[in-house]
């Protein structure tokens, strides 16, 4: 809210500012005033350590501040890092929080590298270019999804070097710092845990299914008028955007309803976990999707990677994706009520900021003050995620010294 922080006469307002400040924290990237226009190179830099610092986590900087000062952490919360970060026991997190930010810090200066000289080459300006660099890498990173460009990158939309650079960032933090450390340590798929090459496989397959029904679907939509390794690149920029990115090459209105839908399925599945990204996560959906292969089967067991998934995990499972779906509903409901807008317009925005995509069909902007602190509940909720609210809201494991007799019940 300080005046330097906006390029204006004015300050921000308390609303849209602490709307700007929700979005960096929990690296949405939804905004209500234009990131590279309305705030000040100061301003700029705020919004920025912000995505940092929500980019690394907010339950990485909680788990860090045990381990920092070396005191003593609950079972329950030993618990919760274990399940968040997928280690076997607390003492081998501190290592784990160690990689994560030497990793992170590595990948963006890389990507800014990348991104500085490409902007050089096409300005000449080389300030300009090494600031739009740093800026632009962290966010992808941290798949925030602010930009600098008030177009987004739509005018980098048949630019190979800013695309792939883009895309493979807010694919290695969305991937999750688990994945990265298991690779970078073993160098082999087989060797990896089940819990990774679940996550690499089912990111796979929502890369490639949906581009091809993306392709097919905005051929001559919103992907007309283009040749056809543009449209191959838009398709991919879109379709990998889509789980927590939130970067954009072509407006999003532009998209047919099939495709918007499809987009919030990837949206509400999102990143992996331990990742950048928001989401019910990759892993989850996988197993969701083991589980009902097991009933076609007919296994009485779910395997993975010739190891059986433990019960409480699958219920774990259903139990994220049906309070994500309740979360979803309650809020697209009630901004429903308040809000002037068609029904895929909220539907698309609710899911955009639960799963901290950041993208938008244009309604972010013109929100009332009650649908912007809305907005903000989902972001913050989302970016806690769903996994972490279970163990916040739920109660000790309790052991339980009898059992009932098994009843019949008719589901379907």
């Amino acid at each position: 809210m300080l005046p330097v922080s906006t390029n204006g006469l004015v300050a921000a307002s308390f609303i849209d500012a602490f709307f700007t400040s929700t979005s960096a924290t929990c690296v949405t990237g939804l905004v209500v005033r234009d990131t590279g226009t309305y705030f000040s190179q100061f301003g700029q830099w705020v919004i920025l350590f912000l995505i940092q610092l929500g980019g690394l986590g907010i339950m990485t900087l909680y788990a860090s501040l045990p381990v920092i000062f070396g005191r003593q952490i609950k079972a329950s919360q030993r618990r919760m890092f274990s399940a968040i970060f997928d280690v076997e026991n607390y003492a081998s997190l501190k290592q784990m929080l160690k990689t994560i930010v030497k990793y992170t810090l590595f990948i963006e200066f890389v990507g800014a590298s990348i991104l500085a000289m490409r902007f050089h080459h096409l300005w000449g300006d080389w300030s300009k270019a090494i600031y739009y660099g740093i800026f632009h890498s962290v966010s992808a990173f941290c798949n925030a999804g602010f930009m600098l460009f008030s177009n987004g990158l739509n005018d980098f939309s048949n630019d190979w070097i800013v695309n792939i650079t883009i895309i493979m960032l807010f694919l290695l933090g969305g991937i999750g710092f688990v994945v990265i450390y298991q690779v970078t340590n073993k160098w082999s798929f087989k060797k990896l845990s089940s819990s990774a090459r679940l996550a690499l496989v089912v990111t796979l397959i929502l890369i490639l299914v949906p581009s091809f029904f993306i392709f097919h679907f905005e051929f001559n939509n919103a992907l007309g008028g283009m040749g056809i390794l543009e449209k191959t690149l838009v398709t991919l920029m879109h379709v990998t955007t889509t789980r927590t990115a939130g970067f954009n090459t072509v407006d999003m209105a532009s998209f047919g309803n099939a495709s918007l839908f499809l987009f919030c399925i990837l949206m509400f599945i999102g990143a992996s976990p331990g990742g950048t990204g928001g989401g019910v996560k990759t892993t989850t959906a996988g197993l969701l999707f083991l589980s009902i292969r097991s009933i076609f089967t007919g296994h009485s067991s779910i395997e993975c990677y010739n190891r059986r998934v433990p019960n409480d995990v699958i219920t774990k499972s259903i139990a994220i994706i049906a309070i994500a779906f309740s979360i979803i509903t309650v809020f697209i409901i009630t901004l429903m009520m308040v809000e002037q807008a068609s029904f895929i317009a909220v539907f698309f925005e609710v899911i955009s900021a639960f799963s901290t995509v950041g993208l938008t069909l244009g309604l972010t902007p013109e929100l009332s003050a009650f649908g912007k602190i809305l907005i903000c509940l989902v972001m913050f909720v989302g970016r806690i995620g769903t996994l972490s609210l279970i163990f916040l809201l739920g109660t000790d494991d309790r052991v339980e010294n009898y059992q009932y007799p098994v009843g019949r019940f008719m589901v379907g």
